[in-house]
């Protein structure tokens, strides 16, 4: 409950940034999903920028942009473009999957 009035409070003066890190970490799968599509809204329809940080390839897969990190350093970028949520959770597995072994994805 304090997670979703915390984020509530965040929303409600409608803002330009949200800085997150992992919103979605101590909800249940209906109320992450809800704040995913949240986010989502208010990125398209107020321009406001949301800035997440997660280790769920779920909410991640909401993102239009994806970096990726290891050991504090870029090892990878991911921008859903036109792909599907389908597609994009593939390639988002496939970068994981590299990025997990210590390498860095190449495309």
């Amino acid at each position: 409950q304090q997670q979703r009035v915390a984020i509530a409070r965040a929303l409600v003066t409608s803002p330009s940034i949200i800085l997150a890190d992992e919103p979605t970490g101590a909800l249940d799968s209906v109320s992450a999903q809800n704040l995913m599509e949240t986010f989502s809204q208010i990125n398209a329809e107020m321009g406001a920028t949301i800035l997440m940080v997660t280790h769920d390839a779920f909410s991640a897969c909401y993102c239009r942009r994806i970096l990726f990190m290891r050991d504090g350093n870029i090892v990878a970028e991911l921008r859903k473009g036109d792909l599907d949520n389908t597609a994009f959770l593939r390639e988002l597995l496939n970068i994981l999957e590299s990025v997990n072994r210590g390498g860095r994805y190449v495309s």
